[in-house]
């Protein structure tokens, strides 16, 4: 994908973010162009809390049947956010439905664990994917990992579903 759709993608999933900040009256900060906040993966302060939002929850059409988003391990030869975050939450967007989950010790050693021991094959729980993106100017290989919410509501993962409902005319 390239970068200019790679990013129009991503303001679309910060104005959800946004959206759903403003109706449940949050106070907030948008962060996404302050590099500090860009290096540790925050794009809003919340209640004085980080957020990180990514346009990234998905039905699966391949593999393992369900709902899943990616965590990104590494981009070539280089961390992926998951390991550069500093995020409290993460509020992951999808067409149909968004996420928040707390990015706790819990969490992390979850995922982690997933990372070390999960099912990588094709129709495993924990699929590695392999996305080519366009970053900096040149093309890079992005090696994610699929976490299934089934996977996470077996666990004591703090999960919060937010479903998008249309808007009825008056």
């Amino acid at each position: 994908m390239a970068f200019a759709e790679s990013l129009q993608i991503g303001k679309k999933a910060e104005q959800t973010a946004e959206n759903y900040f403003i109706q449940h009256n949050l106070n907030y900060v948008n962060v996404t162009n302050n590099r500090d906040y860009q290096k540790i993966d925050v794009d809003f302060i919340v209640d004085g809390k980080y957020y990180e939002v990514k346009q990234n929850l998905h039905e699966a059409i391949k593999g393992h049947q369900g709902q899943f988003f990616w965590i990104e391990i590494s981009i070539d030869d280089k961390q992926g956010w998951w390991q550069l975050n500093k995020t409290d939450y993460f509020f992951f967007v999808g067409d149909k439905r968004h996420i928040i989950i707390e990015n706790n010790n819990y969490f992390k050693n979850l995922i982690n664990d997933f990372i070390e021991n999960g099912d990588h094959s094709e129709y495993g729980l924990n699929r590695f994917d392999y996305k080519k993106d366009q970053r900096y100017n040149r093309w890079v290989t992005a090696k994610c990992m699929r976490v299934y919410l089934s996977q996470l509501h077996k666990t004591e993962v703090n999960l919060k579903h937010i479903v998008r409902r249309r808007k009825v005319a008056s």
